[in-house]
């Protein structure tokens, strides 16, 4: 639900507002925060914390700590999620300031209960990962061990920044909404521009670092790391490379440091941090998706398998397409954040420097979606006791996500390029939010059909084609 209604559906809709001028679009900029937290943290973040749940304890060797807490920490994820969300929608249309007041401090009490709900679950995984044999008989999950404590680490940090953020947002509507009312009790004239200082927004910065840290750190990191381990097992790519691996650990780790020391002085001080402090997080982030794509090595030759003389072809596998085209994105991305990174520090490459969402995007709707579609039709089905029914809606539903993903960032790309906005950038911006929505309905339908059928999946691999592999326990 977190990505049909707050998230594809309300992106496509803000955009059609931008183009047509509706008379709410200057709820815009509130809005659109709602829509990047209910895309980042309920779309992608549940969905990854779900798998990371059941698979990184088997690949650690252990089981699930007290697996009866899992429930409640995702109920308590959803409820602050859906507070979260809907108190900024009700900030952000309210014409009253006590009524924006109200929704700030709704927004405030939901994001302090994700902070809860994530660290609830990310204890319960960590304290999964300590227990099984030492590390030294666990190479494949040592190798990618850094990763997963450093997206940990960008999950709780991110989350953390936005609920003082929020706190910070909803005390400075309190004082202003207070201020309104004390002077239209009073008979005086209020100040014209007072309504106007109860933003329905969280502090720019701060968002910003947050988004950063929860989108490039928590997704990035533990993409490439689940694609490390998964890949493998299931599209024939070839083991990962330990050392690039651990070189887009360091910096991740590098550019998970300058974000949050960002975040936390515009906490402090009210200031965003200095240009050079932004680009040279830009470069790291944009660093560690190359680093993490080289050692991945999903654009390199698939294995053969004995017997099947080089019959499986990756173009043929829908997942396997989706898996490709995510990291087709992440060097998007990089390049996007590295070009952006230049700019600030003065070296322009393009026309012009790369729109901060362009980048952003393109881990969200690109990255981050792709690899969802190519994972959970791979995975979760036998997660639910069941297998794979219908390779057709899983490409049709890689297809919409593709063309969901092209559409959104084609106008930061744009832009960019020539140097100035492009007129074409709302209608397409809205085209992706309808295909965005499309894509994950199908493969809603295709899951539901999948953990509808009788039986197990066999031997661990599902009935997309051949080139499945059984997870091997290392």
């Amino acid at each position: 639900m977190a990505a049909l209604v707050p998230g594809f559906l309300l992106g496509g809709v803000l955009a059609a507002a931008a183009w047509q001028g509706w008379s709410w679009a200057s709820a815009y900029p509130a809005l659109a925060q709602a829509h990047g937290h209910a895309q980042l943290l309920g779309w992608g973040g549940a969905l990854i914390l779900g798998v990371a749940l059941q698979f990184l304890p088997r690949l650690r060797g252990s089981t699930l700590s007290d697996p009866r807490r899992v429930p409640l920490g995702f109920m308590l994820l959803a409820a602050g999620l859906a507070l979260r969300v809907g108190g900024q929608v009700l900030a952000a249309l309210a014409a009253a300031p006590a009524a924006r007041a109200a929704g700030l401090c709704i927004l405030a009490a939901g994001a302090a209960l994700e902070a809860v709900a994530a660290g609830l679950l990310a204890g319960l995984l960590a304290r999964s990962l300590r227990q099984g044999p030492p590390l030294g008989q666990k190479k494949a999950f040592a190798q990618v061990a850094p990763l997963f404590v450093l997206a940990g680490a960008s999950l709780l940090a991110g989350l953390l920044l936005w609920t003082l953020g929020a706190f910070s947002a909803a005390t400075a509507a309190l004082r202003a909404a207070a201020g309104f009312n004390a002077a239209s009790g009073s008979g005086a004239a209020a100040p014209a521009s007072l309504p106007a200082a109860v933003s329905a927004t969280l502090p720019g910065p701060v968002d910003a670092a947050a988004l950063r840290l929860l989108l490039f750190g928590f997704i990035g990191a533990i993409s490439v790391a689940m694609s490390a381990r998964v890949f493998s097992l299931f599209f024939r790519i070839r083991p990962a490379r330990p050392g690039w691996l651990a070189a887009a650990a360091g910096a991740f780790g590098v550019a998970l440091l300058l974000d949050a020391a960002a975040g936390t002085g515009a906490l402090l001080t009210g200031r965003p941090a200095s240009p050079g402090v932004s680009a040279a997080a830009d470069l790291a982030w944009g660093a560690a998706l190359v680093l993490g794509t080289i050692g991945v090595r999903v654009f390199e030759p698939r294995l053969v398998f004995p017997g099947d003389k080089g019959g499986y072809r990756w173009w043929r596998d829908p997942a396997g397409v989706a898996a490709v085209l995510a990291y087709v994105w992440a060097l998007v991305a990089a390049l996007l954040l590295g070009l952006r990174g230049l700019g600030t520090l003065g070296v322009q490459v393009a026309a012009s420097i790369p729109p901060a969402d362009a980048a952003l995007h393109a881990v969200g709707a690109g990255f981050m979606t792709l690899l969802i579609m190519g994972v959970a039709p791979t995975m979760l089905p036998g997660f639910g006791g069941g297998r794979l029914r219908s390779r057709g809606g899983v490409a049709l539903a890689v297809a919409l996500a593709a063309l969901a993903a092209l559409f959104r960032v084609l106008p930061g790309l744009g832009q960019t390029l020539t140097g100035r906005a492009v007129p074409w950038g709302t209608p397409v911006m809205a085209a992706a939010g309808a295909a965005g929505l499309g894509a994950v309905i199908a493969l809603v339908l295709v899951l539901r059909a999948s953990w509808q059928a009788p039986g197990a999946a066999r031997d661990g691999h599902h009935d997309m084609g051949k080139g499945r592999r059984k997870p091997h326990p290392s």
